[in-house]
């Protein structure tokens, strides 16, 4: 071969020992490779990211169904109800010997100490330094867990608390022996919390705050302000005003299965549970202050605003009812006094869909009523009402008298459920201007309404009419002030006049006397004559000139000045009038046949709003209820008794009896409250409706099925509507969620006109509680 020849076959043989060596490693076998792309690829580190998959991850997770050398298959999935069946079916194969205990707590410390410290109480180093990664795994709540669930805690971790997975980091074994190990921390921390005389003393709020630190605020985030994602936020002024306790102690005691939330019932004593109630109430709101009996000065312009943000969802435009009773009606607005309103207002109605307040202050509940008050028609002035005194009728204010007056004042003014107006005495004192202010002010807190509503003719006539029953003209009262001593009086008070004008005045065979309005529109010569004189035609006895231990006038001058001193100084919880001489079984027999089908057998609502409610009896006067039962309420539903026709069907008249006895069975309810709930209406047509109204309102968010949406991020949080969470709430609080919505979170509001927005009418969402409910015997 020539030299020629051999430098390209040296050069060729050269290339092809570089593109072996450069496509092959094995060189005792022949396997030429042309094309490398498939046999190396460009490594990637762990963590690092990729263009190669759409999510931009480098490491893949492990196939469905594929198992790690030397592990047993574990025939579960990821998720709390296969977290349940894992604690129902799996049972630890390994005894807590001293070996596996050993080895159990040599895994702990490689993998559990750092984040639940040395004894399991959440203290570790990652915890200290990153709050959401503590989680005291030696509580009672995780004692409580079975051994299959947290098997499955371990192998799949825990997304509601970030517990990773370690399944592929720790054998199954291991993670066996680790539970035994975890079991000795948790008997520990029992022994030590048993020595906690706390457990079963009277609940407080600070014990609370401690037990929320250790068992809740891992998941709920310190004060229950940054939970964890799919963990609802607790510190919800709007939600703690409308849940009621037996809401927070169902899910604490018995915890929400879907949502993750273990039961507490075992971990924690029924005081203990009460402390952390107390503690998460402390988050409410602050009451705004009420001032019994307080001129209310505010702006309606104001009020209206708040109306438009905080009540018109439930009571509707302009106060024309819905969720929410009707306010606008004027026999509601006439018999309902400023502090009726003020209480309601300030303190919510607890078992309706009436919350407390969770964000107005002492101004802006005195700007809702003045703009309530703006709904009443301003009563005439008593100028245009004298001005026609000359020409009214006596006759036709006759026939105003016994449409609106005598049902309280009897047909001749001889007094029934309202005093006597026909009294020689009584007229003798009462002038024109004094019966034009009674008649246009009321008496609030009692049956007499305020009859603003009159025009100044029917006010002129009706005092005519009255007038007709004078024998004599009025004597003209001095406006002087009466100087007694008070203390004196009120001594005198306890022993002449107690027995019928009850406790500080609040009356009961009497008049309420201790009544500020009254006493505002009753000079102290008014109050001294009626004392000294007493009223002819009734029970009250002049004092003056009494057969037995008359009193002196001087003894006079003193009663008067403690009634001054119970005008200025009326009791914090208004006055409540005793009905003594009525008979509240009775009065359950006229309920049961007139008032049971619309407010229910318990008085607990129903198509009328739930009377038997021990948070409306303590601001509903004894007055309100029995002017209620007198008057009706025009637009709604509750008719007249008195005038015997309402409605376009027949209803009876009541006697002045019957309505006594019956606002006596009502009051009765204060003392032995409804053991039933207000229910709306669940049947099928109802749900099928609400369906419709669900899947378009509500779906986005809790899912078709209602599951509820429990991940993405923290606060972020739409619970599931299961059987389990429906059991803990009664529909006046689903009410008030769809109405109000939840401020401060993803739920808005849905009430019709609230923010000024068209939402849902109250019939839409009843609906829709309806078909919520209809999953209780479905799911």
């Amino acid at each position: 071969m020539s030299r020629r020849s051999l430098l390209p076959a040296a050069i060729l043989a050269v290339l092809v020992s570089v593109v072996i060596l450069a496509t092959r490693q094995d060189l005792t076998r022949f396997n030429p490779r042309i094309f490398t792309d498939l046999y190396r690829t460009p490594a990637v580190h762990s963590q690092e990211s990729s263009t190669l998959f759409s999510d931009g991850r480098a490491m893949r997770p492990a196939p469905e169904g594929a198992v790690a050398r030397g592990q047993e298959p574990l025939h579960y999935g990821p998720g709390l109800r296969e977290m349940a069946r894992a604690g129902r079916e799996l049972k630890n194969p390994f005894p807590p010997t001293a070996e596996n205990l050993a080895r159990g707590r040599k895994v702990f410390e490689s993998y559990c100490q750092h984040c639940h410290g040395y004894t399991g109480l959440g203290d570790g180093a990652v915890a200290r330094a990153f709050k959401r990664f503590s989680f005291p795994v030696a509580s009672p709540s995780v004692y409580a867990m079975p051994d299959g669930a947290l098997f499955h805690v371990i192998t799949f971790g825990h997304g509601l608390n970030l517990m990773p997975a370690h399944g592929a980091l720790v054998s199954a074994d291991d993670r066996w022996k680790v539970i035994d190990y975890l079991r000795t921390l948790q008997v520990r921390e029992l022994v030590r919390l048993g020595n906690d005389p706390r457990r079963n003393e009277p609940a407080t709020v600070d014990y609370g705050r401690e037990l929320f630190a250790q068992n809740c605020a891992s998941c709920h985030g310190e004060e229950g302000l940054t939970p964890t994602a799919g963990v609802p936020t607790l510190h919800l002024p709007p939600v703690i005003s409308i849940a009621e306790d037996s809401y927070y102690m169902d899910i604490i005691a018995n915890g929400r299965l879907i949502a993750g939330m273990p039961s507490w019932k075992t971990a924690l004593t029924p005081s203990q549970r009460q402390s952390v109630l107390l503690y998460i109430r402390s988050w409410a709101w602050p009451t705004p202050r009420i001032v019994p009996y307080a001129v209310v000065k505010a702006d309606p312009a104001r009020g209206k605003a708040l109306f438009l943000t905080h009540c018109i969802g439930c009571h509707g435009p302009e106060g024309a009812g819905g969720i929410g009773n009707m306010l606008n009606s004027p026999q509601f607005l006439s018999l309902a006094s400023d502090d009726f309103l003020r209480r309601t207002i300030s303190l919510g109605r607890h078992r309706t869909a009436m919350p407390a307040p969770y964000d107005l202050t002492e101004g802006d509940v005195n700007a809702l009523i003045a703009y309530i008050r703006s709904w009443h028609a301003p009563a005439p002035a008593y100028d245009a009402v004298a001005a026609l005194s000359a020409k009214a009728s006596s006759s036709n204010g006759a026939k105003l008298f016994s449409a609106k007056c005598a049902a309280c004042h009897g047909a001749k003014g001889e007094g029934l459920v309202g005093s006597s107006l026909s009294a020689p005495s009584f007229l003798a004192m009462a002038d024109d201007r004094f019966l034009y202010n009674v008649i246009t002010q009321g008496r609030p807190g009692t049956a007499m309404p305020a009859w603003r509503q009159l025009s100044a003719q029917e006010i002129a006539d009706v005092i005519s009419f009255i007038g007709t029953w004078r024998t004599s003209p009025a004597v003209q009262m001095t406006t002087a002030l009466r100087r007694g001593n008070a203390d004196h009086g009120a001594v005198l008070y306890q022993n002449n006049c107690r027995k019928c004008h009850g406790d500080l005045g609040a009356g009961d065979m009497g008049t309420q006397i201790g009544n500020p309005a009254l006493l505002a529109q009753e000079s102290d010569d008014f109050l001294w004559r009626t004392i000294a004189g007493g009223k002819t035609g009734t029970e009250m006895q002049g004092f003056l000139k009494r057969a037995r231990d008359p009193l002196a006038p001087k003894d006079i001058d003193d009663l008067v000045a403690y009634l001054r001193r119970l005008q200025s100084h009326p009791p914090a919880d208004g006055l409540k009038r005793n009905y003594s001489w009525a008979s509240a079984s009775d009065g359950k027999k006229v309920y049961v046949a007139n008032c049971a089908r619309c407010h229910g057998d318990q008085g607990e609502g129903g198509i009328g709003p739930g009377i038997g409610n021990t948070a409306f009896l303590q601001v509903a006067s004894n007055g309100f209820l029995e002017g209620t039962v007198i008057l009706g309420r025009e637009g709604s539903m509750m008719p007249s008794f008195h005038d015997g026709l309402e409605n376009g069907s027949a209803v009876p008249a009541l006697s002045s009896d019957d309505i006594d006895n019956v606002v006596a069975y009502v009051r009765s309810f204060e003392t032995h409250p409804p053991t039933a709930y207000r229910e709306v209406d669940r049947s099928s047509d109802n749900a099928s409706d609400g369906k419709a109204l669900f899947l378009v309102n509500c779906a986005r968010c809790h899912g078709a099925d209602g599951r509820g949406n429990h991940g993405g991020k923290p606060g972020v949080y739409a619970p599931s509507l299961d059987p389990e969470f429906l059991k803990a709430v009664d529909d006046n609080f689903l009410e008030a969620t769809i109405a109000l919505g939840r401020p401060g979170t993803a739920m808005p509001t849905f009430g019709d006109g609230m923010n000024g927005k068209p939402g849902l009418a109250a019939s839409d969402i009843q609906s829709i509680i309806a078909y919520l409910r209809s999953w209780e015997k479905h799911k």
